[in-house]
């Protein structure tokens, strides 16, 4: 084998090498979670109590405000992790979409809060003041904010939905998401509103909105693409 033989090997095998990583590590779509956690409530012992005249006794409250740094936030089932700062923000990313378990773990003990989200393939959803409450095992959040580029697979203008996917799903991802038209606003790529019976399937659009409780979207701006 000659010295131009032996180097076109090696670059093929190289090749070949980075090529069966990036299928090991997935669509290689990034999604991000962030945010930034408020406050923790966690269950704590009781401290000693205060006697105040001969009958009556008041406890501190057994429940203090932890805090809010060091924080374990993942996405249950999936790699992504992070840990909150000194102010409580974190921010992860990962091949993940659709509704999942956001999950908050403090530094100290096991102990974990949980909030159920929904975010698009690629977009980016932001969970703004979260309370952490490992008594009760949730989290919430003050508010939920999404954005993401999708295509519109179809408009009921009669109850005033569209039915949104992402534009960077993967092959097997065929989640769909709900969007509010009677809290959101429609335009087009200049700026002007359009009615729901301008809507068409296969067009492409940037949603602006917050998630509502049912985990559908609302308060919108979703501006369609040239």
């Amino acid at each position: 084998m000659n010295w131009r033989a032996a180097i076109g090997l090696l670059l093929f095998l190289a090749l070949a090498s980075c090529a069966s990583e990036g299928g090991s590590r997935g669509s290689g779509i990034s999604t991000a979670v962030l945010g930034n956690v408020a406050s923790v409530q966690s269950a704590a012992a009781a401290a000693p109590a205060a006697r105040l005249g001969a009958a009556l006794t008041l406890a501190a409250p057994p429940y203090p405000q932890g805090a809010v740094e060091g924080i374990r936030v993942t996405v249950e089932g999936t790699a992504a992790e992070a840990e909150t700062d000194e102010n409580g923000r974190f921010s992860l990313t990962g091949d993940f979409e659709g509704r999942l378990i956001l999950v908050f773990q403090l530094a100290d003990d096991a102990a974990a809060a949980t909030v159920p989200i929904n975010v698009p393939a690629a977009g980016t959803l932001t969970l703004n003041n979260v309370i952490v409450d490992t008594r009760t095992g949730e989290a919430s959040a003050e508010r939920q904010d999404v954005s993401f580029e999708g295509i519109v697979t179809s408009a009921n203008c009669q109850n005033l939905t569209l039915a949104m996917m992402s534009v960077q799903q993967s092959p097997t991802d065929v989640d769909l998401y709900s969007v509010q038209l009677d809290t959101s606003t429609v335009e087009d790529a200049q700026g002007n509103v359009l009615r729901c019976e301008d809507l068409y399937g296969g067009a492409r659009a940037l949603l602006q909105g917050t998630v509502n409780t049912d985990g559908s979207f609302g308060h919108a701006t979703i501006q369609l693409e040239d």
